[in-house]
């Protein structure tokens, strides 16, 4: 029977590790460490990816948006400018001082339309 040596008492009761278990012990831990940061990158990299398609579906909103803007605000201002000729031609019928009291009137019968 082959005597073992008395080494000194470690974490739980162990007794020291000899050259051969912290070598595998060693490579065992490098092998986790390269799968760990193997699952690290692959995760990076569907992130990126996931990333750069939320940019394109962006990219693409933003194109509809600032058309959509340009086609509200140019109707605003065609809305705007047919107001003003409506006020122009409805003072030449009614006189200038007038004007208010009627577009109040208007906005209250529109008020009510909508309700």
């Amino acid at each position: 029977m082959e005597a073992k040596e008395e080494r000194p008492c470690l974490k739980y009761n162990k007794l020291p590790l000899t050259q051969e278990e912290i070598i595998q012990k060693r490579e065992k831990r490098k092998q986790t460490n390269r799968d760990s940061a193997k699952r690290s990158r692959l995760r990076r990299q569907l992130e990126l990816a996931r990333l750069e398609v939320q940019v394109e579906v962006l990219i693409d909103e933003k194109k509809f948006l600032t058309k959509e803007l340009k086609r509200i605000s140019a109707k605003c201002e065609r809305l705007a400018s047919h107001n003003v000729s409506l006020k122009a031609e409805l003072s030449q019928h009614i006189g200038p001082a007038e004007v208010p009291e009627v577009i109040d009137d208007l906005q209250s019968v529109a008020d009510e339309g909508s309700n």
